[in-house]
C-alpha cells in the first residue's frame, strides 16, 4: 500500500498529520508533501516508517 494511502488511512483513524510526523519521526512538511502528491515516491526510510505507524496503528484498533 502507497505511503499517501496508509497516511490517509491514518487520519481517518483520528491521527493528525502532526501525530503521524513525530511517531514516525520525519517531518510534518513531508507528511504534508507525501498527502498532496508533491513527493510521489518517498524514499525507503520514510515509506518504511509511515508503513510500520500504519500497521501497527491499524492492528491496534481491530484487536481493541
Amino acid at each position: 500500500m502507497h505511503p499517501k494511502t496508509q497516511i490517509s488511512l491514518l487520519i481517518a483513524k483520528g491521527m493528525t498529520q502532526e501525530n503521524i510526523a513525530k511517531t514516525a519521526k520525519v517531518s510534518q512538511s513531508t507528511i504534508s508533501r507525501i498527502l498532496n502528491g508533491e513527493i510521489e515516491n518517498p524514499n525507503w526510510v520514510v515509506a518504511s516508517r509511515i508503513g510500520e505507524l500504519y500497521h501497527c496503528t491499524i492492528h491496534q484498533t481491530e484487536s481493541a
